[in-house]
């Protein structure tokens, strides 16, 4: 046995191993070879090293074994469920935001200093006095304007 490198006699211990899960018998000479390997390292090691011995030959093992794979498993849609739905709030959320800032939101202008020219879409202006402030409704139609007024301004070109 000391004459055996280390892979050998690895190697060896799982021939054995393989031949004793598959229900081959093991030949006396075999049984006294593996109990005479086994009294050697476990002479040669102390109970962590045995412990960490045996996780390496059962990692060594691992890719021996075949490994379960789920094909249409049930849990796969819900794996993705809350972040698909999580995605689909967030575009909804921005797609109300914007579309509120875009279509819904009245436009405000403010003249804090002095006097501010508004040009509106149906082609009024609006100068608005310091301190005035303006909101334009975005109605629809566009040919109808619906306007608030805080303070004081001037319309020019407005039909009424």
């Amino acid at each position: 046995m000391r004459n055996l490198n280390y892979k050998d006699i690895q190697a060896f211990v799982f021939r054995l191993w393989q031949r004793e899960v598959s229900d081959e018998i093991i030949s006396e000479k075999e049984t006294e070879l593996l109990n005479q390997w086994k009294i050697n390292v476990e002479k040669d090691l102390n109970s962590n090293h045995i412990l960490e011995s045996k996780a390496r030959v059962l990692l060594a093992l691992e890719s021996y074994l075949t490994q379960t794979t789920y094909i249409n498993h049930p849990n796969g849609f819900r794996k993705y469920f809350y972040q698909i739905a999580a995605v689909i709030i967030l575009l909804f959320s921005v797609g109300g935001i914007f579309s509120y800032n875009t279509f819904f939101k009245p436009d405000v202008y403010v003249a804090e200093k002095g006097n501010q020219k508004v040009y509106l879409k149906d082609g009024s202006v609006v100068t608005l006095f310091p301190g005035a402030e303006l909101s334009v409704e975005k109605s629809f139609p566009a040919d109808t304007r619906v306007v608030a007024l805080k303070g004081d301004a001037i319309f020019f070109g407005c039909k009424i």
